[in-house]
Order: structure tokens, then sequence, then C-alpha cells
């Protein structure tokens, strides 16, 4: 047998294409995210499970269960339930100190079965983070004390100066209105540590136009709308209370007052109801943080 022969013979065997081919696969698995998919957990795994099994036919050895494991806690990891989340940060924890012995199919079909009876009772649902709620809440209750220290003084807010700073959450910067071609679902993009999708559901200048925003299209985009919605009904709410409670000054008045007590609670009631509607909305709070946070304020100024 020459040398060639033997060479062919080798190269046969070791077959190194087929070792590029493997790690070309492998990468194409590591790629894939949950939010891919949705956040679906279920679909997430059908899709992993289906390019895991096409390597194992070419290659049982090339991609270790072990190494299986490891990409999908690394998807579970990135969950929007900070619950879920957490659960699986803890058991991956436990994994790699060698306390439980975990399989990959035994992986799926828990968390599988985890995400299927949240989401049937209504909680898989995207949390704020620590650190989103801390910036809303200091914004907030930086303008709650100077509005309840300002009625402390004799100086209720008026509801045009409510409108106004209500207004100005409308601005939006240019890049939301143009479109990023890619194959994330919704065209979904990453900015600022939020997720941002396409949804052409939009106005602007009374013109059916689509941007990016928090929510996706469809049933996302209703709910937003609704939260919208409940939102405006509690400010056209506190303006009739506002125009109903004014009166008008007396002609012979030589100086004017300080507000009456009613008058300070009727402010402060109308501020309350402004604010509690921001915070549900924008935060996410219930109705017993808002509550407490509220009370600490009024406490703080006095009032």
């Amino acid at each position: 047998m020459d040398g060639l022969t033997i060479l062919a013979v080798i190269y046969s065997r070791v077959r190194p294409h087929y070792k590029i081919d493997m790690f070309s696969e492998i990468e194409k698995v590591k790629k894939i995210a949950l939010s891919q998919f949705g956040n679906d957990v279920a679909q997430y795994f059908d899709a992993v499970k289906n390019q895991k099994k096409l390597i194992d036919q070419k290659d049982p050895m090339a991609y270790t269960d072990e190494a299986f494991v490891r990409d999908i806690f690394k998807q579970l990891r990135q969950a929007p339930v900070e619950s879920f989340k957490l659960e699986y940060e803890l058991t991956e924890t436990q994994w790699l100190m060698g306390k439980v012995v975990i399989d990959s199919a035994s992986l799926m079909d828990e968390a599988t079965l985890y995400y299927t009876n949240l989401k049937e009772a209504g909680d898989w649902k995207a949390e704020h983070g620590d650190k989103e709620q801390i910036i809303a809440l200091s914004t907030q209750l930086k303008q709650l004390t100077e509005q309840l220290n300002s009625m402390k003084a004799g100086k209720p807010s008026t509801n045009s100066e409510v409108k106004k700073e209500s207004s100005s959450t409308g601005k939006f910067e240019e890049w939301r209105l143009i479109k990023v071609d890619n194959k994330e679902e919704h065209n979904m993009v990453e900015r600022d540590g939020k997720k941002w999708y396409w949804c052409d559901e939009h106005y602007r200048d009374n013109k059916k136009c689509g941007m990016y925003c928090t929510h996706t299209p469809g049933e996302g985009h209703i709910k937003w709308q609704e939260r919208k919605n409940s939102w405006k009904k509690g400010q056209k709410s506190e303006n009739a209370t506002g125009a109903a409670s004014s009166t008008p000054a007396p002609a012979n008045a030589s100086k004017p007052t300080a507000p009456s007590a009613a008058s300070n609670s009727d402010s402060k009631l109308a501020l309350s109801k402004s604010l509690q509607a921001a915070l549900l909305t924008t935060a996410g709070l219930t109705q017993d943080q808002f509550q407490k946070i509220w009370d600490d304020a009024c406490n703080e100024s006095g009032n």
C-alpha cells in the first residue's frame, strides 16, 4: 500500500470537514434565543431540540448533553419574568455545584410545565427591573415632594401645570420611526437595556405610521391602548373636579387669602389621582405599593 492510499484512508476516517460542519451546526443552536419566539419557552425548546437532533445524527459526541444544558440555562436566565428567571438561576447554581443531576430532557420538561402554569395563571408577563423602578419612582417622588411643598406654602399646582407635565411624555426620539429590517420577531431591537418592537398601529400628525414601542403589536398594542385610555379617563375626571371646585374671587377683595384646608385637601386628592395613574401605568406598581409611597411622602412633607 503506497503513501497516497494510506493518506486517503486516514482522511476518510478522520473526516475533518465533518468536524467543521459540526462546529457550524452547534453555533446555530447557541444563537437561537428565547426572545426570537416572543419569550415562548415551548417554541424555543422545539427549535433547539430539532437542531440538536440533526447534530446527533451526524456525530453523537460533537455536542454533549452537558454543553446543551448550559446553553439552555443561558436562555432561561433571559426570561422576562423575574420569578422564572430566579428559579433557573438557582437551579443552575445547584447543578454546577454538583448538588443536583440534570439532563436536557428533564430540564426542558420541567421548564415547559412551569412556563405553562405561569401563562395559564396570567403571570407570564414582563416585569420592571429594580433599576427601572428606582429611576421611575425617584423622578415621580421628586415631583410629588415639590408639589406637596408648593401646596403647603399656599400655592397649589394648577390643572394646566399638570397637563403640561403630562403632555411632555408624548415626545420621543426620531430613531423610533426608523424600522430596522432584521430577523428578530417584530423587528425587535435593544436600546438602553430595553427591548423595543416595531408596531405599525400608531398615528402621528393624524397619519397612521409605525414606530418602535416597548409593547408588541396586536394583543400587546391593545393592552397598551387600554392603559392609555384609562389614564386619559382619570385625567378628564381630575380636570372636571378642578373646574367644579373653582370659584370666582369677590370683587371687593383687597388682598389674596391663603387657601382653605378644604381647598388644599381637594388639590391633594387631585394630585394623588394623577400620580397614581402615572405610577400604576408606567412603573407597574400595585395599589398597595402606591398607597405606601404616597403616605410616606405626605408624612415627610408634613401634609
